[in-house]
């Protein structure tokens, strides 16, 4: 069945989506979005609430090209890449005219990536990882691989062959065959 955006009262006429993200709690969907609202052409995150048939249009005309939006694990944030720009903002779902976070010289090869607690977000700048708090006051930046994976609680992140341990930002290679990929995080229990 497709989704008559019209009964949601999406603004956008004739809305283009793509790149969906589902919040965590399941009963939203972000897309970015381009469409005409008021006769001109914007692009934008549109968040469409299935529960209550109801939906928001975030736009802003300096959007020329939106790639990678994505919900922070509690679904009050969203993190949204601008390539043209090299631009990360991440907005306050209930209040987005003016962003919590916002980052320049963003690589848009890879998804930002929220750490499981949502008080971190990943991203790449060139040949560089990003890990910066949510509130925008605090990021790091390392020389390390491409790729992020979160430990289940949020205390390490692994990218390419090296692990971070956040909070105290030591960084360490992992002893891993040359050919070798990682690909998630295993609990295993350890002999004590």
């Amino acid at each position: 069945k497709a989704l008559d955006l019209d009964a949601f009262g999406f603004p956008a006429k004739d809305a283009r989506l793509w790149n969906p993200s589902w919040a965590p709690e399941g009963s939203r969907v972000a897309w970015i979005a381009s469409g005409l609202v008021n006769g001109e052409e914007q692009q934008g995150v549109a968040i469409i609430d299935l529960a209550s048939e109801t939906s928001q249009f975030l736009y802003s005309s300096q959007a020329l090209r939106m790639s990678h939006v994505s919900w922070s694990p509690d679904g009050n944030h969203l993190s949204l890449v601008n390539p043209d720009l090299g631009r990360l903002w991440v907005f306050d779902v209930d209040a987005p005219q003016s962003p919590v976070l916002s980052a320049e010289s963003v690589s848009f090869h890879t998804d930002p990536s929220w750490s499981p607690d949502g008080r971190w977000l990943a991203f790449f700048r060139p040949n560089r990882l990003v890990i910066g708090s949510a509130d925008g006051k605090e990021s790091r930046e390392f020389n390390v691989g491409i790729g992020t994976i979160w430990s289940p609680d949020g205390q390490y992140l692994i990218s390419g062959k090296w692990i971070v341990e956040v909070g105290s930002w030591n960084t360490r290679p992992l002893d891993l065959p040359e050919d070798a990929t990682v690909l998630d995080w295993v609990a295993v229990d350890l002999p004590e």
